[in-house]
This record gives structure tokens, C-alpha cells and sequence, in this order.
């Protein structure tokens, strides 16, 4: 099970296919994900709501519903663990689909990230939130970019330093995070 076979779509094996390699190339990915998490629980992660943090007006919970919460939670979530501290400069969301999650964040932010949206799919401009995005940049050095790729054959370090850059998703699919 390679990477190129799985590109474009969703990469299924069995598990009696899995090989020892892969799985302890798995484990060389968990173990360096794990350094760059916060010191914190899992259950004081989820012990906490993030509903009341002001982001979603009344409208926008009519209209929007379980997906504002969502990205409100996510916002949350961001904050407790520090990861929107001063000096990340962009943000990178994976599956980004129309673009609703970095809109929300821009507006938490008031636009002082770089935006970088990363889907495997190209969308309808009049359906994405790139634009919107884009007009709110004042500021010369912070960008929206939209970048059609398949996370699995990704290089994030081609468009950030990873060391100022927060990387978040509303929603991958597990063919998605096997390709991370």
C-alpha cells in the first residue's frame, strides 16, 4: 500500500496487508506528533465547553447549526491549548472545502494570520469563502492561498515554516489521515 496508489482517492487495505514497516512508520509519525502537543489531558480537553466563547452570533447558529459550533469549538480548543500564540503567522487547514473554518478564525484573529487552505479538490470560487478571506488582509505580508493537493504527497514546509505555522481541520476523512 504506497501513497501513490491511494492519491485521488480513498486508499483501503485489509488489515492482514499491513506491514511491520508501515505500522512502525505510523508509530515514527504519533511519536513525533506527541512532542509538539501541550501538556494537557484529553479529558481537561473535553471537560470544558467552548460555546459561550462569543464567536457565533444568533443568526449564524440558525443558519449555520452544528457546523458554527463546530468551528467555535475547534477556536476554542486552539486557544486552550496556546496554539494561537503570537508568534504563529499562519494558518494551514487541511480539507479545507469551502473555507468556512480559516473565515471564522480570520474574524476571531481579526485577520493577523496568513491563510493557507489545502483541499484535495478544486472548488466553485463563488462557493468558497476565499474572497471574503482575501478582503480582509490589510496588511501586506498576510496572504489567503488555496492549494489542490492531496495531503499525502504534501511538503507543508513548501509554504510555511513549520515552526510559526498552526495546522487544523474540521473534518478529515480516515483515507485523509492515513495519507498525513
Amino acid at each position: 500500500m504506497s501513497h501513490e496508489e491511494g492519491l485521488g482517492k480513498a486508499a483501503r487495505c485489509r488489515m492482514h496487508e499491513i506491514t511491520g514497516s508501515q505500522v512502525q512508520m505510523l508509530l515514527t509519525k504519533l511519536q513525533v506528533i506527541e512532542t509538539f502537543l501541550p501538556d494537557i489531558t484529553l479529558c481537561e480537553i473535553l471537560s470544558k465547553s467552548d460555546y459561550s466563547v462569543g464567536e457565533a452570533n444568533n443568526k449564524e447558529h440558525e443558519n449555520g447549526g452544528k457546523h458554527v459550533l463546530q468551528e467555535v469549538s475547534i477556536i476554542g480548543h486552539l486557544r486552550r491549548i496556546n496554539a494561537l500564540r503570537k508568534d504563529i503567522t499562519t494558518a494551514i487547514e487541511l480539507g479545507a472545502g469551502t473555507g468556512r473554518l480559516s473565515d471564522r478564525l480570520q474574524r476571531v484573529t481579526n485577520a493577523k494570520l496568513t491563510h493557507i487552505l489545502i483541499d484535495r479538490q478544486d472548488f466553485v470560487q463563488n462557493h468558497c469563502r476565499d474572497r471574503v478571506l482575501r478582503a480582509r488582509c490589510r496588511s501586506p505580508e498576510r496572504q489567503v492561498k488555496r492549494v489542490v493537493a492531496d495531503i499525502g504527497s504534501l511538503q507543508i514546509h513548501d509554504y510555511s515554516p513549520i515552526n510559526t505555522s498552526l495546522c487544523m481541520s474540521k473534518h478529515l476523512c480516515g483515507p485523509a489521515c492515513d495519507l498525513a
